[in-house]
Order: C-alpha cells, then sequence, then structure tokens
C-alpha cells in the first residue's frame, strides 16, 4: 500500500534530504516550503501523515496545525511537528494540545524518523 507524506518545511536542504531517504524507504514524499501551500497541498493530496516544521514563513506550524486539525477534510490525518527551535517542554505539550500526534525535535535521525512515520500508519490502520 502506498504512503503518502506532506513535508511542511521551510529548510530545503533539510526537505530534500529527508524526501530523498523517505522515498527509499516506501513513502511518496511531497515537499512544499510554506505554511499556507502547505495547507493548500494537504487539501489536493491528502497525504496518510504530515510532517510540519514550527517555523514557516507566513503561518507557522502551530497555528498551521491546529487549522488542519479544525478543518473536517483533513482532521483525520495525523501531524508530527518537527522543530530545532521549540524544545523546552511547555512548547511539545502546547504542539500536542494543538493537535499534533508526534513531535520529533532537531536533529534527528532519518532511520528514527521513518520508525516513528510507520508506527503512527500502523496505529490509524495504514500499512507500514
Amino acid at each position: 500500500m502506498e504512503r503518502r507524506l506532506l513535508i511542511i518545511d521551510d529548510d530545503i536542504a533539510l526537505g530534500k534530504l529527508v524526501q530523498e531517504f523517505l522515498n527509499t524507504e516506501g513513502w511518496s514524499c511531497y515537499w512544499v516550503d510554506n505554511g499556507e501551500e502547505g495547507y493548500q497541498e494537504a487539501l489536493a493530496l491528502k497525504p496518510d501523515v504530515i510532517l510540519l516544521d514550527l517555523n514557516l514563513p507566513g503561518i507557522g506550524g502551530m497555528e498551521l496545525c491546529h487549522r488542519m486539525k479544525g478543518d473536517p477534510r483533513l482532521s483525520h490525518i495525523p501531524v508530527v511537528m518537527l522543530t530545532g527551535a521549540y524544545k523546552e517542554v511547555r512548547d511539545r505539550v502546547r504542539g500536542l494540545e494543538r493537535g499534533a500526534d508526534d513531535y520529533i525535535l532537531k536533529p534527528f535521525d532519518l532511520d528514527i524518523l521513518n520508525a516513528r512515520l510507520n508506527s503512527i500508519c500502523r496505529v490509524k490502520g495504514k500499512v507500514a
């Protein structure tokens, strides 16, 4: 079963690295670099998981997560927040309260990221 991942991250190098790695791990990855485009791509693509950076131009990741989780067309899609800036426990709790299904701190290991995405798919009924 194809698994689609939408990466919303303004770090071009990181976005491409994650996309290339996860494509070799059986994911179909789509990448955009800002919040508004990410929202529109999520509506069009209906990915299995969204990997969402918090520091984005325009709509920030926290607000975008809240918006997607409030939209019945997107609310069922798991969101994994990704950040190098918001490392405090209260920030992580806030992200989870805003609807995130997981929260990963940068820097991270690509194999661990893949394992966590696969785990979310298993929990949501998508065979990984």
